[in-house]
């Protein structure tokens, strides 16, 4: 998932987070918040989504998470814009 992988490096770069260690681990999965900073999409639309069973999400106590993976896929699965010419 690499163009969510790189919105998510430049949002932590610019929070002045910083990692223990010098190699940074890179992300298995996103809670919604940062699903929303991470694609512009609103949090009642996420959520929406995973209710109609078109974004897949996780339970970790009482946190809600969505893998890498399901994330792009869900993206990937969108449909295109086709404007008129």
């Amino acid at each position: 998932m690499p163009e969510l992988v790189e919105r998510e490096n430049e949002h932590a770069e610019g929070s002045g987070k910083h990692t223990a260690g010098a190699a940074r681990a890179e992300r298995l999965a996103y809670s919604i918040d940062e699903l929303v900073v991470l694609t512009g999409c609103g949090r009642d639309k996420i959520y929406e989504a995973v209710r109609k069973k078109k974004l897949r999400a996780r339970k970790f106590g009482r946190r809600t998470l969505v893998t890498v993976g399901d994330a792009q896929k869900f993206l990937d699965e969108l449909p295109r814009l086709e404007l008129p010419e």
